[in-house]
């Protein structure tokens, strides 16, 4: 167990990442809803339009981060994994042995 573990920390980085995918979920659905593809001429002059995409960028790159920093840590900080000086290449690939072994 890594000197970072706690209780709950494994929970909130899940809850963090739930978080993040729900409202992008909701931001893709409502950008599915649109009548046309809009282009993006259109989406620069379209303050709706522009706040929207921005939304479904912004809830990617935070969903993309919570689980690279956080979700990933830990998860094999839970799992009693020493993780802290692999590359995240390393750290995807055991967590994938980890599910093959279950």
């Amino acid at each position: 167990m890594s000197s970072e573990h706690r209780p709950g920390r494994l929970a909130q980085a899940r809850w963090e990442a739930d978080l993040h995918a729900a409202v992008l979920a909701d931001a893709l659905a409502s950008w599915a809803a649109l009548p046309t593809v809009p282009d993006l001429a259109s989406i620069e002059s379209d303050r709706a339009l522009r706040a929207q995409a921005d939304q479904i960028l912004f809830r990617f790159t935070k969903l993309q981060d919570t689980m690279g920093e956080r979700l990933v840590a830990a998860t094999l900080d839970a799992l009693a994994e020493p993780f802290e000086a692999w590359p995240m290449r390393h750290r995807l690939d055991r967590l994938e042995k980890w599910v093959t072994w279950t």
